[in-house]
């Protein structure tokens, strides 16, 4: 699995690199931004277990349609039927496909996610999963430098378990 982290970085630091004469044409953004997620975890048999935390991302446009982004999220916790959950860290690397419409974009997302969670002894969720995620963004830009984010992205998606999240938040493009 990090033989295949290792490889979206190389291609994503590739494309940013080889778009930096294209930033001399037109305006292309890097950004920070802070978002309050709700993350949602579904085990077969347990129920749902989620919180809400505050995720950080990170990003480069490479292109007014191509991007990518970074997710880093902890805390949290909740039970239920006698299991308890803590996140205790999510990190993402994402290619970003976006449609620009005036000061509005839509996105879709694709990447790698590795999350840790400590819970109650037989939860499916092991030390230090790694997996491909998937989601969906829009964006505003409410000013020249900050834009206005609402997402909901698929961290993981295996046999037993599922890692959801529903986030919004405000970046800061430079």
């Amino acid at each position: 699995m990090w033989k295949s982290a290792s490889g979206v970085i190389a291609i994503a630091l590739a494309f940013t690199f080889a778009a930096v004469p294209a930033q001399a044409a037109e305006r292309l953004n890097g950004f920070v931004g802070i978002d309050v997620m709700t993350w949602n975890y579904e085990e077969n048999g347990v129920g749902d277990l989620g919180a809400s935390t505050l995720r950080l991302r990170a990003g480069q446009d490479v292109t007014p349609y191509v991007g990518w982004e970074v997710h880093l999220a902890t805390g949290g916790d909740d039970a239920v039927s006698g299991a308890n959950l803590e996140l205790d860290w999510l990190y993402s690397l994402f290619m970003r496909g976006t449609l620009p419409y005036g000061n509005a974009r839509i996105s879709a997302l694709v990447g790698l996610t590795g999350v840790n969670m400590n819970g109650t002894p037989g939860l499916a969720i092991s030390d230090g999963e790694s997996g491909l995620s998937l989601g969906g963004i829009a964006d505003y830009a409410i000013t020249d430098r900050f834009r206005a984010s609402i997402d909901y992205i698929m961290y993981m998606d295996q046999s037993d378990l599922t890692i959801t999240a529903f986030s919004f938040g405000v970046a800061y493009t430079f």
